[in-house]
């Protein structure tokens, strides 16, 4: 068999009316317990399928599930944005085990007008670009 060599995570970020953001990501494997382990494996699976080519019918409803959760805490969201997080497995053996965690922002949803539409594929780092903290800026 040959295994997957990328691990990948699906994160959106949410934007809302008044400038604030909000990273969101399904279920993750360091949760623990058996009835969240059982959700994990069913949130992964649907994870998996948003993140395969040409399942674009599937942004919306995950986007109206975001929005309803925010609206039953009385926030207002402006947008969401998709992002594929993902690293290369290395070959066994290898120095490094994975690959510098990227990110792609793949999917831009209008929470305001209820329109969304694909992004252009553009590598960036996983943490958005921001200079992690104590680093000089060049």
């Amino acid at each position: 068999p040959e295994p997957i060599h990328v691990n990948r995570r699906l994160r959106a970020v949410l934007t809302f009316a008044d400038g604030a953001t909000e990273d969101w990501s399904p279920l993750g494997p360091e949760n623990s317990g058996k009835l969240i382990n059982m959700l994990y494996a069913r949130s992964f699976k649907y994870e998996h399928s948003l993140l395969s080519p040409r399942v674009g019918y599937l942004y919306v409803p995950l986007c109206d599930f975001l929005t309803r959760q925010v609206q039953a805490d009385g926030r207002k969201l402006h947008s969401i944005v998709y992002f594929r997080d993902f690293q290369t497995v290395n070959p066994m053996g290898s120095a490094e085990v994975y690959t510098e965690m990227k990110s792609v922002a793949f999917y831009r949803f209008d929470a305001v007008k209820r329109v969304g539409a694909e992004i252009p594929l553009t590598p960036v780092p996983a943490n958005g670009g921001r200079q992690p903290a104590g680093t000089p800026r060049s």
